[in-house]
């Protein structure tokens, strides 16, 4: 599949030649030139930082380009939220919440859970 550009993004298969096909090159690029529109498409009141919700799919290559994306927008100086997993729509519910709220959207934090006793395993018997 080739680099298909349009108004709702880019999409294509991993790897190839950079602009013929989906590269880290290509993701860097998008995602630069995307982060330099803002300033121009919506300008930040005082100087605030702009704030970036990043989901991603389940793709073998979902963790490459989450680090590609974020990596990006980080160095140009823009916060991020990472959704992990998710939706389209469940990344827009994201952004809604963001935008209707003050407060950050909490980051997912890790709980160590107690672990199960151990129990042998047993094979029922069939007779």
């Amino acid at each position: 599949m080739t680099l298909i550009k349009s108004i709702s993004g880019i999409r294509g298969t991993i790897g190839g030649e950079p602009g013929g096909a989906l590269t880290p090159i290509d993701i860097v690029k998008f995602t630069a030139a995307y982060a330099a529109t803002l300033p121009s498409r919506k300008p930040q009141p005082n100087g605030e930082r702009y704030k970036i919700v990043v989901g991603k799919d389940a793709r073998l290559s979902g963790d490459m380009v989450e680090n590609l994306v974020v990596g990006t927008l980080v160095g140009c100086g823009i916060d991020v939220v990472k959704c992990g997993f998710a939706s389209t729509p469940t990344t827009e519910m994201a952004v809604l919440f963001r935008r209707h709220h003050s407060h950050r959207i909490p980051q997912p934090q890790a709980v160590e859970r107690p672990q199960a006793p151990q129990r042998p395993w047993r094979i029922p018997h069939r007779g």
